[in-house]
């Protein structure tokens, strides 16, 4: 609000959000972007993936649906991708991109070329093509596949992206090492490099967020879960220890920097099923007054936010939907004073 109220004093403004790789596919964005009038002189673009089109929210938008490459626009990227880490192709080499059908999808051909760029032109290029598969999510498993392949007997890209994959909202350098380091017999400074090393090599992929990498595109993430299968319950391990260290739900004696710990973990122990446990420990006094206190109550209330079909709805007046209704109800007052 206040960015846009800023914007209504200046001249023509343009805002691009990516919000497909932000809020719920972009239709949150879109529901909060209705909120507002905005200013005249403002336009905003806001990428959405199409199914958020057909929710019903589009009165105030404009609709545009991204269309598939034609040939200029296959040759067109190809020519500038390459040329910015002064690469070319012959024509014979662009044909054969050109001609197959899933090239026209921009980032399954950017995954395509970042995979040229780095490792040179193949010689059996119309070979090579055939192993991307038809969609970005395919390209995305030969990628790491072939990091798999680069990798020296460690067997740590599998775990990377495991975890990676089934993270909320990402996992930062040293809580990717912790975790792999209880599951792998490797000394730190190994897991380090090749963490490093494979993030690097597919750093255009990824974003940084908070000290946390994630993936930027969905499709990378799903061809991750897709081959690598689900690590919640390590994630769940690894927060829960952070967390409540000492395993009585007095979540006491944690590290100074816990709040991370506490937003992650009611996420994988929704996520794993375990609503017994999760019940414990949104039920905790000492769980809500350190998370308060760490935070704010917004971001306590989120954790008890639940779908109508969540297991706590089969039960009327269940205690943890009426602990968090209280916390909502309480919010206007516990912003300003926590200690009510």
């Amino acid at each position: 609000k206040y960015i846009l109220d800023a914007i209504s004093n200046k001249g023509d403004a343009v805002i691009v959000i990516d919000a497909i790789n932000q809020m719920n596919d972009g239709v949150d964005m879109l529901r909060w972007l209705g909120k507002y009038d905005l200013p005249d002189n403002l336009k905003i673009i806001v990428s959405v993936k199409k199914e958020s089109i057909q929710s019903g929210i589009t009165s105030d938008f404009h609709a545009f649906e991204i269309q598939g490459l034609d040939e200029t626009g296959k040759r067109e990227l190809i020519d500038q991708y390459l040329s910015n880490y002064l690469k070319t192709l012959d024509e014979n080499q662009i044909d054969a991109i050109c001609n197959f059908e899933a090239s026209k999808n921009p980032l399954f051909l950017k995954i395509l070329l970042s995979e040229i760029r780095v490792f040179g032109s193949f010689e059996q290029l119309n070979d090579e093509i055939e192993k991307f598969g038809n969609s970005p999510v395919s390209a995305f498993k030969h990628v790491l596949e072939r990091l798999e392949a680069d990798e020296i007997k460690t067997d740590i890209v599998p775990l990377i992206f495991s975890l990676l994959a089934n993270a909320r909202i990402g996992l930062s350098e040293d809580e990717l090492i912790d975790i792999i380091k209880s599951q792998r017999e490797f000394d730190e400074k190994i897991i380090r490099d090749s963490i490093r090393l494979n993030l690097r090599q597919i750093r255009q992929f990824m974003i940084k967020k908070e000290g946390c990498h994630d993936f930027f595109y969905d499709s990378f993430k799903i061809a991750s879960r897709e081959k690598y299968g689900d690590s919640n319950w390590l994630l769940l391990d690894y927060f829960k220890k952070k967390a409540d260290p000492n395993h009585d739900y007095s979540f006491s004696n944690a590290e100074e920097n816990n709040l991370r710990a506490l937003n992650e973990l009611p996420f994988h122990l929704n996520l794993s099923g375990d609503y017994d446990e999760l019940e414990k420990v949104l039920s905790s006094y000492s769980f809500i007054k350190n998370k308060l206190e760490l935070s704010n109550v917004y971001n306590l209330v989120v954790d008890y936010h639940f779908n109508q079909n969540h297991e706590f709805y089969k039960v009327e007046n269940h205690p943890i939907v009426l602990i968090g209704n209280a916390l909502e109800l309480s919010a206007p007052v516990l912003i300003n004073n926590k200690n009510q």
